[in-house]
């Protein structure tokens, strides 16, 4: 069993079975964090700001158009879509009293996105969904932001790409250092690098370093540096800025 932080977000991935933080989890662990960070007293009288990375887990919305077909009786993964019009929530039942579906079509009619009067033949389905994209009920306010919002907290989002933004990576850049350089091939040896390395980096105090880099690309930033002047200054200057397309590893390059 790997041990953890007491009330720490934690998952461990087993074989054959799905034990990955999916979206659900993460938002309880959120909603408990919501709940108790308002009791701290280092935090009274202050608006609460909570810095989370792009992950699709984190940005999950309630409804994706994209999952969503035009015709009549194929897959809905959708009961229902509710959505806020000033203090009154509204809803259109995704299915017909014999429990097909009614596809996307019938539903933006009774959304009264499209008129009534229009035909399949009509409307292409990516026209469609550009239409009820639009709609409230399908904004591209996640579910952690909805959540945030009940708690008054704000989220703001790191930007894609960005790692000198998310001090998380360097626990993982860390770890799988250490694991690569002493791994023997063996599962269970793995199992013991993986928790040693979480040991060894609590003990270099690493994390003190991370968090010290970070504000200061928040300062640089907001400053107006670009971000060759941040990889220049607190990375090497021999980092570039340009995208670099990866090798792909053969039998033929692995050597060299």
């Amino acid at each position: 069993m790997l041990s953890y932080f007491d009330k720490s977000a934690n998952a461990f991935i087993e074989p054959k079975k799905d034990c990955y933080l999916n979206c659900n989890s993460i938002l309880r662990q959120f909603d408990r964090l919501f709940k108790l960070v308002k009791f701290k007293k280092s935090f009274a009288n202050y608006s609460i700001e909570t810095i989370v990375d792009n992950a699709r887990t984190h940005t999950a919305v309630d409804y994706d158009v994209n999952l969503l077909s035009k015709s009549p009786n194929t897959n809905c993964p959708y009961d229902k879509i509710e959505w806020i019009e000033g203090d009154l929530i509204k809803s259109v039942n995704c299915f017909d009293s014999s429990g097909t579906s009614k596809g996307l079509l019938q539903i933006a009619k009774e959304m009264n996105i499209i008129d009534l009067k229009t035909q399949s033949r009509q409307i292409k389905l990516d026209e469609l969904r550009e239409k009820i994209s639009l709609h409230p009920a399908f904004s591209s306010v996640t579910k952690l932001e909805k959540l945030a919002k009940q708690f008054c907290v704000k989220i703001i989002w790191c930007p894609k790409y960005h790692c000198e933004l998310n001090p998380i990576e360097g626990l993982w850049c860390y770890s799988k250092r250490f694991v690569r350089e002493n791994n023997e091939q063996n599962f269970n040896k793995l199992f013991d690098l993986i928790q040693e390395s979480f040991f060894k980096y609590k003990a270099s105090n690493l994390n003190i370093k991370l968090w010290h880099r970070f504000w200061t690309c928040v300062h640089m930033y907001n400053e107006g540096d670009s971000y060759k002047d941040v990889l220049t200054k607190l990375f090497s200057h021999k980092k570039s800025d340009k995208p670099l397309t990866h090798t792909r590893i053969t039998n033929t390059n692995k050597e060299d």
